[in-house]
């Protein structure tokens, strides 16, 4: 007979993915672990270098740093901060085009009155966000965009996005000189305060001009975390 245990497993909370948006899960997973309750308590730590595939074809070099890597301290006080045992990595992937999915110019009409526009500078190779609230706001940055065909071998599709019928591309924007002014949802003032890249899931139908993106983050970047359609060219 198989016996059976209960096991919590938690997963990269450190110092260096500790956001404004994350922090607020912390105190729950503290609650769980006080409860003593779990046969075994496995944490997991995520560890960059500076010469890993991360971070010289994305350019994300966060988590390079012991401080970066270490548990936050309410989890730490339970499991201490072992190193990072050494590996191998097979992890690979293939580098998109981004303009090439998303056309030059492409974006969301949120509740009908907020819009998020995207727009691809071929001279220069990088790509400008507006966000425009029905109140006169705006929030607008430059960006590096990075974006990888995500294999379904490697990758789980959702349910709603099967391979047979999409294709799914994760998408990063590291942001420059970005401004935020007037009435805005609070993503803008928190991206535009840390710099933190934006993050995005791209379906692509298989079968017709259907094109959906996903806030990976859950930062509110459409006023829902369902994927929602992109209108690209003359659509906007």
């Amino acid at each position: 007979m198989i016996e059976m245990k209960d096991i919590l497993v938690i997963v990269d909370v450190q110092k260096g993915f500790t956001k404004d948006y994350t922090v607020e899960k912390i105190p729950v997973i503290e609650d769980l672990l006080s409860r003593r309750v779990f046969d075994t308590v496995i944490a997991t730590k995520y560890w960059n270098t500076p010469d890993s595939n991360i971070s010289r074809l994305m350019g994300w070099k966060d988590l390079c740093t012991e401080e970066e890597q270490d548990l936050v301290p309410e989890i730490e006080s339970s499991f201490g901060n072992a190193p990072a045992p050494d590996y191998d990595s097979d992890y690979r992937y293939e580098e998109q085009d981004l303009s090439s999915i998303l056309g030059t110019d492409s974006g969301i009409v949120i509740d009908n009155s907020d819009t998020f526009h995207l727009h691809y500078d071929q001279s220069n190779d990088e790509w400008a966000i507006l966000y425009t609230s029905a109140d006169g706001g705006t929030f607008k940055s430059t960006a590096d965009a990075w974006c990888l065909y995500d294999d379904p071998n490697e990758y789980y599709y959702p349910e709603a996005y099967p391979s047979d019928q999409y294709d799914m591309y994760t998408v990063a924007f590291t942001l420059y000189d970005t401004e935020a002014v007037g009435s805005l949802p609070d993503w803008c003032q928190s991206i535009a305060d840390s710099g933190d890249d934006i993050w995005l899931n791209l379906y692509v139908s298989k079968t017709d001009d259907t094109l959906l993106i996903e806030d990976m983050d859950g930062i509110g970047l459409f006023g829902t975390t369902d994927p929602v359609p992109d209108y690209r060219g003359p659509n906007m």
